[in-house]
């Protein structure tokens, strides 16, 4: 892991790069020329032996745009949010540090009794950064929007991810365990003890039913005489 890296754009502008700059990272060959490029937050910078390469990756928090929400094409096009996904990428996709500011309303009552606006937040009428702002996470799920606690985005130390914490805490939660005392068992973080009733979807249990050979039975020709 390191604090900061140099980055040459195609223009040969060098910009430095470090935990909780944004990025705009290059979308795929596959992708259609309409589709722009992808925005980012650095989480932390590290190297990673691939294939006998070492790579400089950046580990990062997705951003999507609005278009690509429940809103559409209505909301306001400099309007980022957050997404709850991380990723490692090479530092090659990157095409430029991009001025992103945060938005952030600390105390969500008291702002929306004073009328829900930036100008209530701040004194300048200019809403985000050069490149955009954020306030709000998507869920993509469920499309639902929320305000993020600092704790679920903001850097930790070196190596640490918020989002990779939690995703290893919902692993755990969906692996079967069975009590010591046997007397229980845990299925997808539900605990269920013995003598409980459970529904079971279709297929879920495979019964082994041996069929009975069929009787044949002779049907005996009668002499109407």
């Amino acid at each position: 892991f390191y604090e900061k890296a140099v980055l040459e754009n195609r223009n040969g502008e060098f910009q430095e790069i470090t935990s909780g700059d944004y990025l705009l990272i290059r979308k795929d060959k596959e992708d259609h020329r309409s589709v722009p490029f992808y925005p980012c937050r650095v989480i932390f910078l590290l190297t990673m032996d691939h294939e006998g390469q070492t790579l400089d990756l950046a580990h990062i928090h997705w951003f999507i745009r609005g278009e690509n929400t429940v809103l559409g094409r209505t909301g306001d096009n400099k309007e980022l949010f957050l997404v709850p996904q991380c990723e490692n990428i090479p530092l090659s996709d990157v095409s430029k540090v991009i001025d992103i500011q945060h938005r952030p309303v600390i105390h969500v009552d008291s702002w929306r009794a004073e009328g829900g606006t930036d100008l209530v937040l701040f004194e300048d009428t200019e809403v985000g950064g050069r490149d955009g702002w954020w306030r709000l996470r998507y869920d993509i799920v469920h499309g639902r929007f929320d305000y993020p606690h600092v704790s679920e985005y903001q850097p930790e130390e070196l190596g640490k991810c918020v989002t990779c914490k939690a995703d290893q805490v919902e692993m755990q939660k969906e692996k079967v365990k069975v009590d010591e005392t046997g007397s229980r068992i845990r299925i997808s973080n539900v605990w269920y003890h013995v003598g409980q009733f459970i529904y079971l979807e279709d297929n879920s249990l495979q019964y082994k039913i041996k069929k009975k050979p069929q009787k044949v039975y002779l049907k005996e020709n009668k002499d109407p005489k």
